[in-house]
């Protein structure tokens, strides 16, 4: 009996080095099959439990990885990386109270761990307890002054505070994030403020559509100041930005800029020029649609309004699953007798309406929306846009067209907190979710809206 023991552990031992192995790989669901094979051998294997655990959550496996470490937390209580590990399971569906009980009892177990003060501050963040997510994180990054997503995190936290100079100042820190793409250009040349009058400018696309959009606003302050204005995109925002004024030259990013004398990346322009919240440049419209259409929409009956949705971001966005909303919520809105629904929605989402059979109430604009300039023709023939947190809702911002912002309860730090409208867009309603997840307590206020709103 005992050799036969003594085998069933040898081969516990092994298939749990296979699994890590597997696990530092990247090949997930070979380690979830061998960290299987050991609780099959070995059921009180915790490490086993916890690294099963942490593998599903990676593959977006949430309520099984919340399950492992649930058990994990009970055959080995006073480990404090299984309570943290599961508080970001729980963090992940929407558990936040349950996930900041799990943190606080990771810390109070090993304070000396940075990444358990920085799980913390993340769920206090969602929270919106923002003061004590701060505290958190500058805990976090006195343990562990690398820790570049703290970095981040702790700079979004800021910003959410409206504090944003001070936020913009730590907004730098994204360069330390192991995903930001560097650009590639001289560090000497990096334009930090100097007087740029007589000086070329050239200013560069970091980061998504709507981050361009929003930050293009800057551009006509750089050329203010006396300087020529060369601006790098990416080829969808070309034609849309031809219309900004201040740019010189527009060039596709990727392409050579030509000759300049200092470059600066948009998203660093609020912090070159000292944004705060009494001085946000908010004068709108900056970008227009152009004069000629390059999209016409179908006519609609007397007395109808033409509204706009777009349902869904960008799915490799890091917060898609919570910012895009059930399209089935939007169908509901084609019921209000006086409006004419117009999808705006790009890519693979589009498929919903021939999913539900909506296709024949709402007209479908996706496959003409070639480009920004086709999409703002689009807008500026609705009534209203009723969108998700992505680049539409900038665009209609920017161009100082009416819309109606759906925002998770957890926001992009643009939104900031509780507040119903944008200090950067005018023309912006904000609509939050009441509590994590909550899209019914959302399309609840804004049928009403539209009931009220009706001619």
């Amino acid at each position: 009996m005992s050799n036969q023991t003594d085998s069933v552990s040898v081969e516990a031992d092994r298939l749990f080095q296979a699994a890590l192995q597997a696990h530092k790989a990247d090949k997930l669901e070979d380690a979830i099959r061998l960290y299987h094979q050991v609780l099959q051998r070995r059921p009180g294997a915790v490490d086993a439990l916890g690294n099963m655990g942490a593998a599903l959550r990676s593959l977006g496996k949430y309520a099984a990885a919340a399950a492992c470490q649930q058990r994990a937390v009970a055959l080995l209580p006073e480990r404090a990386s299984f309570h943290s590990n599961l508080g970001n399971a729980l963090r992940d569906l929407d558990r936040q109270p349950e996930a900041l009980s799990a943190h606080r009892k990771a810390v109070r177990l090993d304070p000396s761990s940075g990444g358990t003060w920085y799980n913390m501050g993340l769920v206090l963040q969602d929270l919106g307890n923002l003061d004590e997510a701060i505290v958190c994180f500058d805990k976090a990054l006195e343990l562990e002054p690398q820790n570049g997503k703290c970095h981040w995190d702790r700079a979004l936290a800021i910003l959410l505070t409206g504090e944003l100079e001070r936020g913009f100042e730590a907004y730098e820190a994204r360069w330390k994030l192991p995903d930001t793409p560097r650009h590639g250009l001289p560090d000497e040349q990096l334009w930090d403020g100097q007087d740029p009058a007589g000086k070329t400018i050239f200013l560069h696309q970091e980061q998504g559509f709507g981050d361009t959009i929003q930050f293009i606003r800057y551009a006509p302050m750089v050329k203010a100041l006396g300087a020529t204005v060369v601006v790098s995109c990416h080829e969808a925002l070309i034609g849309l930005f031809s219309s900004v004024g201040g740019i010189d030259r527009l060039v596709p990013k990727g392409t050579d800029p030509g000759p300049f004398d200092w470059h600066a990346p948009l998203l660093s322009l609020p912090r070159i020029f000292g944004t705060t919240m009494a001085d946000i440049p908010a004068t709108v419209p900056y970008v227009k649609a152009p004069s000629n259409p390059a999209v016409i929409l179908p006519p609609v009956l007397t007395g109808s309004r033409r509204v706009g949705i777009v349902w869904g971001g960008s799915p490799t966005h890091r917060n898609d699953r919570r910012r895009s909303a059930p399209f089935d919520k939007f169908i509901d809105l084609a019921g209000h007798a006086d409006v004419t629904l117009v999808s705006l929605q790009k890519g693979g989402r589009e498929q919903e309406l021939a999913r539900t059979g909506a296709g024949a109430l709402i007209t479908n604009l996706g496959p003409k929306l070639e480009d920004f300039t086709h999409t703002a023709s689009a807008i500026a023939q609705l009534d209203l846009l009723i969108t998700v947190d992505t680049s539409v809702a900038h665009l209609a911002g920017a161009m100082n067209c009416p819309a109606w912002v759906l925002v998770p309860y957890a926001p992009d730090w643009r939104w900031m907190r509780e507040r119903e409208d944008s200090p950067w867009y005018p023309s912006l309603r904000l609509f939050r979710q009441p509590t994590p997840g909550d899209w019914d307590g959302v399309f609840e206020r804004v049928n009403q809206a539209l009931a009220d709103s009706a001619r």
